[in-house]
């Protein structure tokens, strides 16, 4: 269904402005419980977490304790980096 020549189609959406840039998506704060119980119920949310820390596993304390490793190598690099 193609749209035919002259046929107008109208938008009742906001507009786009040319310098609109998208919305970054907003952090989520989850405290170790929170996360792991993310984790055991939601499969695609376990998925993506595995994906983004590089790890290939699907059990969630496993995916937990690489998380928590992760961020104690980013806290130790910022407290080198500070001294």
């Amino acid at each position: 269904m193609g749209n035919k020549k002259g046929e107008v189609w109208e938008y009742d959406g906001p507009d786009l402005a040319a310098d609109a840039v998208s919305p970054q998506p907003q952090p989520v704060v989850f405290t170790l419980e929170e996360l792991h119980a993310k984790l055991k119920e939601d499969e695609n949310f376990r998925r993506a977490v595995a994906q983004q820390i590089g790890i290939n596993s699907d059990d969630p304390m496993a995916i937990l304790q690489a998380v928590t490793y992760q961020v104690m190598q980013q806290q130790q690099q910022q407290g080198k980096s500070k001294e």
